[in-house]
């Protein structure tokens, strides 16, 4: 072999080596000493619901007494959900009915029982909703109705009355109403 096929090896020997050197130096410079990590954190915080009623008293309770056929008064309530969330508000009613005496004109019609007559015979008007007896209320309760988070006081006019219609029936008679107002999530 001659010295030149020899320097040719050699050279080829080189350059092999050189390109390899080379491959690996850039493999090297992938895996640089500059990095750069991100932290980041989430933060969770749940909504609230907060309904507000006002306009019992200071109580808490509405009373009517000395109630007749022709009767009517209105009252003004207020309903604030103060709450984060949107809501639906529904109410549940109870309704316990008393005749406290039965007088002689309910006698004489046929008309005295142990839990009277008077909350079949009132109505109570709910803007937007329709007109109940309390008796319909103490069966169906009332819902539905959307109320938006801080969306301000709402005020509704309940009328209650009772109509010229009803009898002796109702004389003595009582009717306590307990009233559970709930706002549960909308869209739930």
């Amino acid at each position: 072999m001659s010295v030149l096929q020899n320097n040719k090896k050699a050279a080829a020997g080189i350059g092999v080596a050189a390109v390899a050197a080379a491959v690996v130096a850039l493999g090297a410079g992938t895996y640089a000493a500059f990095t750069d990590t991100e932290d980041t954190q989430a933060t969770f915080a749940a909504g609230s619901l907060d309904l507000e009623v006002g306009g019992f008293g200071d109580a808490g309770t509405l009373q009517f007494a000395d109630l007749a056929p022709g009767w009517s008064e209105e009252h003004v309530v207020s309903i604030d959900n103060v709450g984060t969330i949107d809501g639906v508000l529904k109410f549940t009613v109870d309704v316990t009915g008393s005749d406290n005496t039965c007088t002689e004109p309910e006698e004489t019609d046929g008309r005295c029982s142990t839990n009277g007559d008077l909350a079949e015979a009132i109505t109570v008007s709910v803007p937007g909703a329709g007109t109940y007896t309390l008796a319909q209320l103490d069966d169906e309760g009332l819902g539905g109705i959307p109320l938006a988070a801080e969306g301000g006081a709402q005020s509704y006019t309940l009328t209650f009355a009772i109509p010229d219609t009803v009898g002796n029936e109702i004389q003595s008679d009582s009717a306590v109403v307990a009233i559970e107002a709930i706002l549960e999530q909308a869209g739930s």
